[in-house]
């Protein structure tokens, strides 16, 4: 047979001698324990191969013509990431010619809370949520042992003498490989998460929201350097890392104009005609990043900023739409005040925010830093302070909730979630005569509550 003869038989048959070897079909459950029902969209990979299955509604997968011999079955989901798993998988030994089943399943919120929480004291009830990751040197990666971390969350509640409001917090030290572990949190409200070095640095005040199933995985970085420092004129920090990337609406168009920001750092950068943006100038470390526009819900990322380098962000924004009225079910004078609301609403007096355009946002703060002609300053997303514009420059706004002269503290406790609606008049003439201040030439916010009686 000629070399070209060869050849050919080669190519011909090359298929049919690789249908030769040895395989076997796997199938099964991808079942995830957390949110209590089959985890649909998961990938089932076989390691060292390219074979790959996703599974169905019904977190089934299949995969047929798996090479026999002992195999390594690993899954990926984004859920997986959230709650910090990433080696999910199970060896078996696929038999040529037959049919197997491997089952594979997310621990439990009982069986993570057993393992992480244990011998810490913690108080946890059946509905409470784990929160834990590791700090390390955003510049080294070294993990920190013996470091501080403060977990902690605002709560609002109607009492018997109306809103009542409470911040639990978490002191807790990093272990000695720089992990730690914060059990009982609540999984509806946003847990804030803070890390300390021994030399005074700091990270920003990061946010996260666990939800339904109750367990995230919330790493931060710290920069130990001491290259932060404050900016004199507004009590803001700075330092030597650059954030840059682009601002898009959902449907991946740019979003011209969009400004943004991150928590308790000097400066905005305003998103050119593609939607890109350069913001320097910032402190190193983990931080909270926002991207805000009227008219749009704002984006909220965290960012890990290192000194003399840029970190990439992209942030996606969803165009608010707007409701035709107010509705709730509520007391006489609370529907009285909500008729008032929407008069003025119509009236076009001052602006207001309704329930639909609020609820999304992850902070009150991301709902005020929206508002044109309002100025939001202050460490973090539940420690700030609202500005308005005077005759006399910069001044506190007068607040009010529900109906009653407020300090900044109590609207801060506050989540969107319990938001009925938001009022602000730039200027104290706008407002209605009874949220109007004695001796101030300030604007005024109205917030109201779905506690409102």
């Amino acid at each position: 047979m000629s070399r070209w003869l060869l050849v050919a038989a080669l190519v011909i048959n090359g298929p049919a001698l690789a249908q030769r070897q040895p395989t076997g079909q796997v199938r099964g459950v991808i079942y995830d324990s957390l949110a209590g029902g089959p985890l649909q969209g998961a990938r089932v990979m076989v390691r060292g191969t390219s074979m790959g299955a996703t599974t169905d509604a019904s977190g089934r997968y299949r995969l047929d013509s798996v090479p026999a011999g002992r195999r390594t079955l690993f899954v990926e989901h984004p859920v997986l990431d959230t709650i910090g798993l990433s080696n999910l998988a199970a060896t078996l030994t696929v038999t040529a010619g037959r049919s197997q089943a491997l089952d594979l399943a997310l621990p439990s919120l009982w069986s993570m809370r057993r393992a992480a929480c244990d011998g810490r004291g913690a108080a946890i009830g059946r509905d409470s949520g784990l929160i834990y990751g590791t700090l390390t040197d955003i510049h080294d990666g070294a993990r920190l042992a013996g470091a501080r971390v403060v977990v902690s969350w605002l709560v609002a509640r109607r009492g018997v003498a109306g809103l009542e409001t409470e911040r639990p917090t978490f002191n807790l030290r990093t272990d000695s490989i720089g992990n730690y572990y914060a059990c009982g949190v609540p999984t509806d409200y946003y847990v804030t998460v803070q890390g300390f070095a021994g030399n005074g640095s700091e990270t920003g005040i990061t946010e996260r929201l666990l939800g339904a199933r109750g367990v995230a995985r919330h790493d931060i970085a710290i920069n130990r350097r001491g290259t932060a420092g404050i900016d004199s004129l507004s009590g803001m920090r700075r330092g030597r890392a650059t954030l840059a990337g682009v601002v898009r609406r959902e449907n991946g168009d740019p979003r011209p104009s969009a400004r943004v920001l991150v928590d308790d750092a000097v400066g905005e950068a305003m998103a050119d005609s593609g939607g890109r943006f350069v913001l320097d100038g910032l402190p190193a470390g983990s931080h909270m990043a926002m991207a805000r526009m009227i008219g749009y819900s704002s984006s909220r990322k965290q960012v890990e900023l290192r000194d003399g380098d840029t970190t990439w962000v992209d942030f996606s924004m969803r165009e608010l739409t707007t409701l035709d009225t107010i509705r709730v079910t509520a007391s006489a004078w609370a529907a009285a005040r909500i008729d008032e609301i929407e008069q003025r609403r119509r009236s076009g007096q001052g602006m207001q925010l309704t329930e639909e355009q609020i609820k999304d946002e992850g902070t009150l703060r991301a709902v005020f830093q929206q508002m044109p002609n309002l100025t939001v300053e202050g460490p973090s997303a539940m420690s700030y302070l609202l500005y308005g514009r005077s005759t006399v420059g910069h001044c506190l706004l007068n607040l009010f909730l529900d109906g009653r002269p407020a300090i900044a503290a109590e609207i801060q406790a506050l989540n969107p979630g319990q938001i009925l609606a938001i009022e602000y008049f730039a200027r104290q003439s706008q407002a209605p005569h009874n949220y109007q201040t004695v001796g101030s030439s300030c604007g005024s916010l109205l917030v109201w509550t779905k506690f409102m009686r």
